[in-house]
């Protein structure tokens, strides 16, 4: 597991991010757009979160941070 750390009064505490994307279609709603964007947050908290997944048409693009 890698983590990033912040000092915090005196205390050191563990950072890590998991972010899911995609991006809009000209057919796109608000709704839509972040529906699609929750679904790849959703995949990068479940393949073990601390990572960024893009989602595409045709496959998500995962990055692991």
């Amino acid at each position: 597991m890698s983590f990033s750390g912040v000092e915090w009064w005196g205390d050191e505490l563990s950072v890590t991010v998991s972010m899911g994307g995609d991006a809009a279609a000209q057919d796109d709603t608000a709704e839509s757009l972040v529906a699609r964007a929750q679904l790849a947050l959703n995949k990068s908290l479940a393949a073990g979160g601390d990572r960024v997944i893009v989602a595409s048409d045709d496959e998500n693009h995962s990055l692991k941070v």
